[in-house]
């Protein structure tokens, strides 16, 4: 083999190597980023969901209590949370991810949960609240437990409105498969 044919092959071979290399190197810092982001929107889903979760047991009491300006602040932090939460999962390595099997069916089920709380909030928490707020009703419940029906009127008003979604997101949630994780069957089973 000539010596000119023989260098011109010696370069082709390493600048086939030297793209696979490159190669190898971009699709590892893919992987690393899609790794890095998994765990960086799961952490922050999870803080948001804890907050949710506390934020939902104070708001039960200032129901009950009838301090508007706080009922509006924690039903904002409520709808904000699940805005956020919602938001993160519904990114496209979400959607990616719902495709591994074995747990894939485990996050498309918490992304439609979380899709479903969000849009709930947007018809009928936030409308009721404002509405409560706006018509300044006071307290859901009043002294010896009895309900107030200016605020029952106005959260009413907003459940009917918002029926057809109420519905359509029952059907939707009704229709999931049963996950391996049981907090998501209860959740499940609590929207349907």
């Amino acid at each position: 083999m000539p010596l000119e044919l023989q260098q011109q092959t010696d370069t082709q071979q390493h600048s086939t190597a030297k793209s696979r290399k490159k190669l190898v190197i971009a699709i590892c810092s893919f992987l690393l980023l899609l790794v890095l982001s998994y765990a960086l929107t799961g952490a922050i889903a999870a803080v948001k969901l804890n907050n949710l979760r506390s934020t939902a047991d104070v708001f039960t009491d200032q129901l009950v209590g009838g301090d508007t300006a706080a009922i509006q602040q924690s039903a904002h932090a409520i709808s904000s949370d699940i805005h956020t939460i919602n938001f993160m999962l519904g990114g496209p390595q979400w959607a990616l991810a719902s495709l591994i099997p074995g747990i894939g069916s485990d996050i498309t089920n918490a992304r439609s949960l979380v899709n479903t709380a969000d849009k709930l909030c947007g018809a009928i928490l936030d409308p009721t609240v404002e509405g409560m707020v706006a018509q300044d009703t006071g307290p859901l419940l009043l002294e010896g437990k009895r309900i107030n029906a200016r605020a029952l009127h106005i959260a009413t008003d907003n459940l009917a409105n918002a029926s057809d979604l109420v519905h359509e997101q029952a059907v939707k949630t009704a229709a999931l498969p049963t996950c391996s994780i049981s907090k998501l069957n209860a959740a499940s089973n609590t929207v349907s």
